[in-house]
């Protein structure tokens, strides 16, 4: 996520905050939750969407093979290809070439998701023994929500 931009990791750990912390997990919603309290204090005066365009570019790389066990080099499949109903039931291709709506298409068409899953024992708070401090285990996805292309 580094890569990508330096402020991501907390950006996405404030998105799990709200998640968890609200009835919320849509990416779109809780993106604007984000920008409402602007906690990176970005420069907000000339109405640039921050947030929105990071977590756009996020969801983009993911979908382009970035993956949460092995460090992305910023290399993706150009030969992907993307499918999705429109309003009237027409198919819809998302590809490299058309990055906006696919960023567009993701971004109004994910949520994350906490399912409290026993294999990982997520929810459980365990002590760290090199630093003896306490942490609690999260399971979080990004799936595909069944709502109509807003993008």
């Amino acid at each position: 996520m580094i890569l990508l931009d330096g402020y991501l990791p907390l950006i996405v750990a404030e998105m799990v905050f709200i998640c968890y912390s609200s009835e919320n997990n849509s990416i779109a919603e809780l993106t604007n939750e984000l920008a409402k309290t602007n906690s990176l204090a970005y420069d907000t005066t000339h109405a640039l969407k921050f947030y929105e365009y990071k977590i756009k570019a996020f969801l983009f790389h993911l979908a382009m093979g970035m993956k949460p066990n092995k460090i992305w080099q910023g290399e993706y499949d150009t030969s992907k290809q993307f499918f999705s109903k429109g309003d009237h039931n027409e198919l819809i291709t998302y590809n490299i070439y058309n990055t906006k709506q696919f960023e567009d298409y993701l971004f109004h068409n994910t949520k994350l998701e906490t399912k409290n899953t026993a294999n990982h024992k997520s929810g459980t708070i365990y002590k760290d023994s090199i630093d003896n401090c306490f942490y609690m285990k999260l399971n979080l996805q990004i799936n595909l929500t069944s709502k109509k292309n807003k993008g």
